[in-house]
């Protein structure tokens, strides 16, 4: 446990967090911490500034494909009624099963990308994050069955220990996010889950984020040996139940840090892959529809108007579902 050891000044400095709530989705540093349900799933298109619909990059490309096929249409139309170029159905049919077999590959593979991006998520939340808090529940509960709060030394106690292992929770997950181990230790001690002392130990031992858990156990062991003295059969009953637990909150912690690190990464020729295949297909796309314009322009079909609409429709719609797939991996991740 530690000692009483002077703060140092870097223990009250933290950088500033920008924060805005738009009504519906609250921002931090850039990041989504929050939303109303409610209004993102009613409000769908027209009422959420989230970065599926306003990230440049997703605005950018999904106007270069818009772009694309308009000026592809106008120019094979151009090139049509000047004898340059004939636009007819084999045309059409040529570039739809280039997207069509392009489309089934990078289909296999999106889908399979996604899963896998999404179990890593879920194994995250409701197996590490939901292990460590089930451990660290049980074990709170049995200090609550073991020392009721029948003083106040006792009370300040079990206090101490929830704050460690809140502690612990918090002092991993802003590890695993990559942040300078000064920055974290700095986050927890505003938070009020770390002293100046304690802090300053944690920064002298490298940042570890398992120490105030080996605090907490180092703790818990020397009241059960201290309380039960001789009987050592107790004890060890109660010191194995800690062990167990606290070997469990441990396990998770590593895990953690190890699934979001780059450890966790999906194989980079993978995602290199993925992101080259989504790119040729938006291209096909607005050939494809570039063509088909051009193709319904120059032809004797009624009902052009309405077509057209919904070809432009289309290079507009496809680019921001295939985005907003892959903004969702990279915010999870």
């Amino acid at each position: 446990m530690p000692e009483n050891l002077e703060s140092e000044r870097w223990l009250t400095e933290e950088s500033p967090i920008e924060e805005r709530w738009d009504g519906i989705v609250t921002m931090t540093d850039g990041k989504v911490e929050g939303y109303d349900l409610a209004r993102v799933l009613r409000g769908g298109f027209f009422r959420v500034n989230a970065p599926v619909f306003t990230h440049p990059f997703v605005l950018w490309q999904t106007a270069t494909v818009f772009g694309l096929s308009v000026v592809l249409a106008a120019t094979l139309v151009v090139s049509h009624v000047t004898n340059l170029a004939v636009v007819d159905s084999k045309l059409v049919d040529q570039t739809a099963d280039a997207y069509v077999y392009v489309g089934a590959l990078s289909g296999f593979l999106f889908g399979f990308f996604i899963f896998d991006q999404l179990s890593t998520f879920l194994n995250i939340k409701n197996n590490l994050l939901g292990g460590f808090w089930g451990y660290f529940q049980d074990l709170m509960s049995l200090t609550g069955a073991w020392w009721p709060d029948a003083d106040q030394n006792t009370h300040h106690y079990r206090k101490t220990l929830v704050r460690w292992g809140v502690a612990t929770f918090t002092l991993c997950c802003t590890k695993a996010s990559g942040k300078p181990k000064e920055e974290t230790l700095a986050h927890a001690l505003n938070l009020g889950l770390l002293t100046g002392p304690e802090a300053t130990l944690v920064m002298k031992m490298g940042g570890d984020p398992v120490i105030p858990l080996l605090w907490m156990y180092d703790a818990l062991v020397a009241r059960i040996r201290k309380e039960h003295g001789s009987d050592g059969r107790r004890a060890g009953f109660k010191v194995k139940r800690v062990e167990s637990l606290v070997l469990g909150m441990r396990g998770r912690i590593g895990g953690i840090i190890v699934a979001v690190s780059s450890f966790g990464l999906p194989p980079l020729p993978l995602v290199h892959l993925m992101s080259a295949l989504v790119k040729l297909q938006l291209f096909l796309l607005a050939l494809k529809e570039g063509v088909f314009i051009a193709d319904v322009i120059v032809g004797d079909a009624v009902g052009k108007t309405p077509q057209i609409c919904f070809a432009l429709l289309m290079t507009v719609a496809t680019p921001i579902i295939f985005q907003g797939l892959l903004e969702f991996v990279i915010m999870i991740r």
